[in-house]
This record gives C-alpha cells, sequence and structure tokens, in this order.
C-alpha cells in the first residue's frame, strides 16, 4: 500500500506541475500580446487575410479557459499531495472514505484537462493550418511586427507546452482516478465486513443460551 500511496503522490505532483505550466505559459502569451490595453488570445486566429487584430486573432475565451483549467488543476492537486505525504509519514495509506472524494475530483479533472488538450491542440493547429503551407514557426514575424513586441513571437513553443502540460496532466489525473476507484472499492468491501461482523456478534449475545 505505501507503493500505491507514493504513485498517488508522484501523479499530484505531476499535475502541479502541468498545472503550473498550463496557466502559466498562456497567461505570458496572453499578456505578450496585449495591445493598446486590449488582450488578444492566437488560438483559432486567422491570418490568411488582412485586418485589425479583432478580426484577425481568436476569443480571448480560449486562452482564459486554458489559464483557469491550469489553475483548477493545480490547486486540488496540491492538498492531494500534501495530504498523501501527511499518511505516508504517519504510515497510515489503508484505503479510507476520502478516496471517494479523491476519486470525483480526479474524474472531473480529467473532463477538464481534456478539454484543455483539445482545445490548445486544435486552436494551436488552426492557427498553424492559417499560414499553410508556410511552417508555424514563420508566422513568429508576423506576430512580432503585429504586437511590436519580440516577446510575441514565442507564442509557439509556450502553446506547445501548454498542450504538453494538459494531455500529460489528463493520464495523470486519470490514473489518480483509477487508483482511487480500487482504494474505494476495497474500503467498502472492509466496511461491509465489519458490518457484518457487528451484526453476527449482536446476533450471538440476542440468541438464547442453550441448558
Amino acid at each position: 500500500m505505501a507503493f500505491i500511496a507514493v504513485l498517488r503522490f508522484i501523479a499530484h505532483f505531476l499535475n502541479v506541475i502541468c498545472g503550473c505550466i498550463v496557466a502559466a505559459a498562456v497567461g505570458v502569451t496572453v499578456q505578450n500580446m496585449t495591445f493598446a490595453g486590449n488582450r488578444f488570445c492566437i488560438l483559432f486566429s486567422d491570418w490568411k487575410h488582412a485586418g485589425t487584430l479583432d478580426d484577425i486573432m481568436g476569443s480571448i475565451t480560449y486562452c482564459d479557459f486554458l489559464i483557469a483549467a491550469g489553475i483548477i488543476c493545480l490547486a486540488p492537486a496540491a492538498v492531494f499531495a500534501i495530504l498523501t505525504i501527511v499518511s505516508i509519514c504517519r504510515k497510515d495509506t489503508t484505503a479510507s472514505g476520502w478516496s471517494l472524494i479523491e476519486l470525483i475530483v480526479a474524474a472531473m479533472e480529467v473532463v477538464i484537462m481534456l478539454a484543455a488538450g483539445i482545445v490548445a491542440t486544435a486552436g494551436l493547429k488552426a492557427t498553424c493550418d492559417s499560414v499553410s503551407p508556410l511552417s508555424c514557426s514563420t508566422l513568429a514575424d508576423k506576430v512580432q511586427e503585429a504586437f511590436d513586441s519580440g516577446s510575441a513571437g514565442n507564442f509557439y513553443n509556450n502553446l506547445l507546452a501548454t498542450q504538453a502540460g494538459a494531455w500529460i496532466s489528463t493520464v495523470s489525473w486519470a490514473v489518480v482516478a483509477i487508483i482511487n476507484f480500487f482504494r474505494f472499492r476495497r474500503y467498502s468491501r472492509s466496511e461491509d465486513v465489519a458490518k457484518q461482523s457487528l451484526v453476527a456478534s449482536a446476533n450471538l449475545k440476542n440468541s438464547p443460551s442453550e441448558n
């Protein structure tokens, strides 16, 4: 059981890192693409035709969602990582009712990070397709010129990191969910056995003694 606890800690620690990467990478990208007080998101942008930034860039909602997803990922992961460390230090790694809460949170996180991975991947692909047949890396010069910022051209590497963080976190949360599913099932069985033992003991005490 100690091995399972260590595996859970590693998964939670990994989710903390991935959540930070997703939130920070997208946050920095949006910050670099802030122009005249307006925030822009390069996901799902269209660079085929000339126009204003409002016409070219995608909805800021996509980037805001990824930032929120990263924060939602790292916050519970940090809490569960601390709780897991405490249980390991106390040598109390048996299954408990808390495994159900961890299972529910993990299942929700799988959905959120899966959506984040899809948005990041599809959004970057749509942006890169808009400059096809040129490679997406060539878009950096256009972005730098549009925002008059050298840092804005780093969007490609930032979004690749976002994709990686989102997909790795999805798998990691799925592992946590699977582990806690079996932990809760084991806990439920142990509770049932304990209740049956109590009922059996009560029946023995209440049964009339033989002469």
